[in-house]
């Protein structure tokens, strides 16, 4: 019975142990962070093959319409919960999709890829989130629960907060 008490009192330690771990800053739910979801829209003639705030992923987006108006915003990857502090910037990584030429398909089953004639190009920058916290509103009408992630150029993003998906691609 003696090693049972002790099993006993060790499986309640680790239990204790595991009711605080909640409370570290990476808790999602500790603090006055809160989960967006990550909507990109792309406003350039080239196409996002990867894109990620800080470490979370962020999807793909093709590049804008042939009438010049911005592809994206109406879906969304879930979630960005790193908004503890409007303060600090946001690292936000993307690369640029490769360019080539058609490639060929020959009669005798092969591929000839087109020309190469803008490579993948990695881009990384510090992006400033707007100066406050996404509204929080019991109205699910006016709660902002998007980040918007904008590529304005080919070296330039901007991060908005909006209601849903929609709204970003209004920006």
């Amino acid at each position: 019975m003696h090693g049972f008490s002790k099993c006993i009192v060790l499986v309640s330690l680790l239990l204790v142990g595991c009711s605080t771990a909640s409370g570290l800053p990476d808790d999602p739910f500790a603090g006055k962070a809160r989960a967006l979801s990550i909507v990109l829209v792309n406003h350039t003639d080239r196409y996002v093959s990867q894109a990620f705030v800080d470490k979370y992923w962020a999807a793909n987006m093709g590049k804008r319409y042939p009438d010049g108006s911005p592809r994206g915003g109406y879906s969304s990857v879930c979630c960005y919960s790193g908004v503890t502090d409007w303060r600090k910037p946001v690292r936000v990584m993307w690369e640029w999709g490769r360019e080539e030429e058609p490639g060929v398909g020959n009669k005798n089953g092969t591929y000839t890829p087109g020309k190469l004639i803008l490579p993948d190009e990695e881009h990384v920058v510090m992006a400033k989130l707007p100066p406050r916290f996404p509204v929080d509103s019991p109205d699910m009408f006016k709660q902002e629960t998007s980040l918007c992630v904008i590529f304005r150029d080919l070296n330039t993003v901007e991060l908005d907060y909006a209601v849903g998906s929609v709204a970003c691609a209004k920006k």
